[in-house]
């Protein structure tokens, strides 16, 4: 589904107190909605008001238009929105940090997934890339039930190894790769991190394994700096506000009219992690009105310098607006991350590459919808192989035999292979087997039968095919 593109600068939607509204929220990160048959327009406009995000229902009006009674009280936001989107069977998808679009709910696409603690880590289907031949995109997807569970990862680092069917790297040779977290949250529950695949040939189907350590903060803080802007014993001019070596100061707030003109900077140690929250990870503010309406700046105007110990200060200017009420205060809130550790080391296996990356021959005596020849190879202690098979067939005519016809083709992760589509008949079959494209043939220590008759409709299994000296698949 295309989703809609959102403008450059957007002020959040003045909705009317008609729907509810609760009284000012505690934190722009907590809803409380109560009604009973509202529709998910309501729904979102309410999450719109109490967050300053603007919400986009896209795809036909029956999404927009469904009913349900809905019981929220001070759910965070990414609660909130999982519980809407289960309600509702919606998704929320940001594409940039200036709004969230509402969409029907897809079923997932994950083809390997694992469980890591309290996270979730999934891979979406490998796509090639169509600015660079011979490129794929392996997406891993980290998940956790909330978006505080969620900033306590790290990254994933350290001995990350990408292999395909042969055991080859994927991955260019790196002697350290660190995977880090994007700057946009697409969900606020999840990370996506993208890994570039090279493949060396067309013999990659597939990818045998991801192997790679997550890393997790040993302590996430949610830290919250709230300015008041109505208080004429607390000028916001000027005001600056520490905690945990995390500085925030308002350095000019005027109102001009229905818009709130703000510039603030923000500064910490090189050494600290801080990231905002809500769909930036850099920090961004949040302005709050006597009537408990939220505003954003979803495109604010920032720029960073040094203070001459290695440390950044960064200035943000902010316009807010149209205001409904009188701004009461301005509210930053940032995650504090410290002590990353290696936490949970993980293994994913199987995921196919695309298809359109490779083409396959068709085999000797080659006849639409014939007969299908199976295999199987394995090692000396009955441990599956995983390589490629070259075969060679020959066909009997009348008293004589054809000539020998070899073909490529690749073992499955259980050393099996299927050869369909071939002409019935009488053949003849020799094979060899590399564990690697650069290896030597493995020596065969039970081979397949003399002779074998294919008919139609009718899969004729080998036995078993047992390599020496192959120790790959246990």
């Amino acid at each position: 589904m295309q989703l809609r593109r959102l403008p450059l600068r957007l002020p959040v939607a003045l909705l009317g107190l008609s729907l509810g509204l609760a009284a000012t929220p505690a934190a722009a990160q907590s809803v409380s909605i109560h009604g009973k048959g509202l529709t998910l327009r309501e729904v979102t406009d309410r999450l719109s008001s109490q967050s300053g995000y603007p919400f986009y229902v896209n795809g036909d009006e029956k999404l927009g238009d469904q009913k349900h009674d809905v019981d929220w009280k001070a759910l965070s936001l990414s609660r909130a929105l999982t519980e809407c989107g289960n309600l509702y069977r919606c998704d929320f998808y940001s594409i940039d940090t200036r709004g969230i679009n509402v969409i029907p709910r897809q079923a997932e696409a994950a083809v390997r997934e694992t469980t890591l603690g309290p996270y979730r880590l999934r891979v979406s289907p490998i796509v090639p890339t169509s600015e660079d031949p011979g490129v794929m995109h392996l997406t891993m997807i980290l998940s956790a039930k909330d978006d505080e569970e969620v900033e306590s990862l790290a990254s994933l680092e350290g001995d990350i190894k990408v292999k395909d069917n042969f055991g080859r790297d994927l991955l260019p040779p790196t002697e350290r790769f660190v995977l880090g977290l994007p700057q946009i949250r697409v969900r606020l529950t999840e990370y996506w991190l993208r890994l570039a695949l090279t493949p060396a040939d067309s013999r990659s189907v597939r990818v045998r394994s991801v192997t790679g350590t997550l890393l997790r903060y040993r302590s996430v803080k949610l830290l919250r700096f709230e300015f008041p802007l109505n208080d004429p014993a607390k000028p916001a001019q000027g005001h600056v506000q520490v905690q945990n070596g995390v500085e925030f100061r308002i350095d000019r707030a005027a109102q001009a009219g229905r818009l709130m003109n703000v510039t603030t900077s923000y500064q910490w140690s090189k050494s600290k992690t801080v990231v905002g929250r809500g769909l930036s990870r850099s920090p961004e503010p949040y302005l709050v009105d006597d009537l408990g309406k939220v505003y954003r700046d979803t495109d604010p105007r920032r720029s960073t310098i040094g203070d001459g110990n290695g440390n950044l200060i960064t200035e943000q200017v902010l316009g807010f607006g149209p205001v409904a009420g009188k701004p009461v205060k301005l509210v930053y809130e940032v995650f504090l991350k410290e002590d990353p550790a290696p936490a949970y080391p993980f293994r994913l296996e199987n995921i196919p590459l695309p298809t359109a990356m490779r083409a396959v021959k068709k085999p000797p005596f080659y006849e639409k919808e014939g007969a299908t020849m199976v295999l199987k190879a394995l090692g000396q202690e009955g441990n599956p192989l995983e390589g490629e098979m070259a075969l060679a067939l020959s066909r009997k005519q009348g008293a004589g035999w054809s000539g020998w016809h070899w073909f490529d083709r690749v073992t499955e992760p259980d050393g099996s292979l299927k050869v369909a589509n071939l002409r019935p008949g009488v053949y003849r079959l020799r094979l060899q087997f590399r564990p690697d494209p650069s290896a030597s043939p493995a020596r065969l220590a039970e081979g397949p039968p003399a002779e074998m008759t294919l008919t139609v409709g009718k899969e004729v299994i080998l036995p078993p095919l047992r390599f020496e000296g192959v120790k790959q698949g246990l």
